[in-house]
């Protein structure tokens, strides 16, 4: 996916994933659910999307899954969650709007355990996400699997969170469309 894709994606999961601590020494393998729930609600924002400043509403549900990661004393933990969001984007220049859709899984897979309460996880999303006009009509889809490697310090507290201090994109699958054929499509809608 292109930088301005990875950014919307990366934009519609934050209201419905945690970011939860990390994993161990080793694979990680994950002890019985810290804590299990389904999840629903909506959010609005502001933002600049291609250059534009938008403003948008998200509604979005799902099920997550924390787990303890054996072997962490509690201070690392692993995220499985399918997600569903809808989003309405508008440019208030304009008044248009257009509506970004996701549906997928998000799914910490391994971890080591660098030094002190630092943590490195590997995650990948899969699923698909759609560009429409009010209308229904699709202007873009984006599907496929993402996976990246976060480094963390998990501040020791034994809660799921922490502190990102890296990121690092490992793998790109499917077909994603490029920045400038996103912005493209955006800039088209909405001015």
């Amino acid at each position: 996916m292109s930088e301005g894709g990875f950014i919307v994606l990366r934009r519609l999961l934050v209201p419905i994933i945690v970011v939860v601590g990390l994993f161990t020494p080793t694979v990680a393998q994950a002890a019985p659910p810290y804590e299990h729930m389904h999840y629903s609600g909506t959010d609005s924002f502001t933002d600049t999307l291609c250059g534009l400043a938008i403003t948008g509403t998200v509604e979005f549900s799902g099920v997550t899954t924390v787990r303890t990661v054996k072997g962490s004393d509690g201070q690392a933990f692993l995220a499985h969650n399918n997600y569903e969001t809808v989003e309405t984007i508008t440019y208030a220049a304009t008044g248009n709007k257009i509506v970004f859709t996701a549906n997928g899984v998000f799914h910490e897979q391994r971890a080591s355990h660098v030094s002190g309460t630092v943590w490195s996880f590997d995650f990948l999303d899969a699923g698909t996400f759609t560009i429409t006009d009010l209308d229904g009509n699709r202007l873009l889809r984006d599907r496929g699997v993402i996976k990246i490697r976060q480094l963390f310090d998990t501040l020791g507290d034994s809660q799921p969170g922490g502190i990102l201090i890296s990121e690092e994109l490992l793998a790109l699958h499917g077909p994603h469309a490029d920045e400038s054929t996103f912005c493209n499509v955006v800039l088209d809608q909405l001015t």
